[in-house]
């Protein structure tokens, strides 16, 4: 019982819903505005 109560605030716990929040975002915001002005890679 005290594994589970360690293991939440590890690294893998808080990063998953900040990376899925930020691709959803990510995803949003090129499906929106597909032809954003960038720089073309070199």
């Amino acid at each position: 019982m005290q594994d589970v109560k360690t293991y939440p605030p590890t690294a893998p716990v808080p990063a998953t819903p900040r990376f899925g929040s930020l691709a959803g975002s990510l995803i949003e915001i090129n499906r929106l505005s597909p032809d954003a002005p960038v720089p073309p890679p070199a």
